[in-house]
Order: structure tokens, then sequence, then C-alpha cells
């Protein structure tokens, strides 16, 4: 016993001095390109019916309750980069 409360009292002590990303300071290059907003074109997705998918949820999980929540619905788009892109 005495053991595990001298290991959690080191690994309390030491964990103090544990930095998760070192931090050296300035900004993104980004922040500095002073890039026009109303220039970057807006791709809005259609919306979706979230009524229909809750009932859809619901009657899949009578029929299946083993059968894990949904989380998020696909939408098919097609997009190129070179297109649609900006520089």
């Amino acid at each position: 016993m005495k053991k595990i409360v001298l290991i959690l009292a080191v690994v309390g002590i030491l964990s103090q001095y544990v930095s998760g990303q070192i931090s050296e300071g300035g900004t993104p290059v980004s922040f500095s390109l002073n890039m026009e907003k109303e220039k970057i074109p807006l791709i809005e997705m259609p919306s979706v019916n979230a009524k229909a998918l809750i009932e859809e949820d619901e009657k899949v999980r009578t029929e299946d309750a083993q059968r894990p929540f949904r989380f998020g619905y696909a939408h098919d788009v097609d997009i190129d980069l070179k297109k649609a892109g900006t520089k």
C-alpha cells in the first residue's frame, strides 16, 4: 500500500513539469496573408431532413437494438480542387 501511495505522489509531482506542446511563440504565416474573405468561394451543402433521419433511426433501433447510433450523414459531393479552389 505504501508503494502505491509513493508512486502516486511521485507521478503527481512530476506531472506538473510535463507539457503537451512546446510553445515557440509567433503567429501562423497564414494570418499575415491579408486574404479577402469575400473572394473565398463558399459551397453550401443541401439541407438535411433531420426529422426523417430520426424517424428512420427509431425504426431501425426497434428492429435491431444492437445497431449503434448514427452520428453523421454522408453527402455525395463532387468538388474539384483545381476548378473550385483559389490560390
